[in-house]
């Protein structure tokens, strides 16, 4: 919901993911947000429009929920999702041309991560139950 925190009424219900919605990130510059949902869906939406703006079209074999964040500028995207042989799947889209896909796709495999903890100095066997770990949310 938008919610006016004058008058405490709903301004504008936004509605489209089908399962809970896991996630939400607002673009610092202007009135679009990003939501991430357990149906494997991230969509972009303005607080201004009824309706969402774009439907990330995510690859089919992820699994678990998408998470999605604005850097600093408002001007990138990220969205992150767990591949199916561990490790995460990044995208970065350009906010002005999300439309035109990603302009950067990044894999992580659950080694290159396992070994990036070890190198923080935790033991091996907690460097790799922490790189199992689901993500919770995505921040760069």
């Amino acid at each position: 919901h938008y919610m006016s925190l004058y008058d405490n009424k709903i301004l504008r219900n936004f509605t489209g993911h089908m399962e809970e919605v896991t996630g939400l990130s607002m673009n610092p510059i202007d009135d679009c947000f990003l939501s991430s949902s357990r149906d494997k869906k991230v969509r972009l939406w303005n607080v201004q429009q009824a309706g969402c703006l774009a439907e990330l079209n995510l690859p089919s074999n992820i699994e678990g929920s998408p998470h999605a964040c604005y850097d600093s500028t408002g001007l990138v995207f990220g969205v992150t999702a767990p591949m199916p042989a561990g490790g995460h799947l990044i995208n970065l889209y350009d906010a002005r041309k999300y439309d035109g896909g990603a302009f950067a796709e990044l894999k992580l495999e659950q080694s290159s991560i396992e070994t990036a903890i070890q190198n923080k100095g935790v033991s091996p066997e907690l460097s790799k139950e922490l790189s199992r770990a689901e993500w919770t949310s995505f921040k760069f």
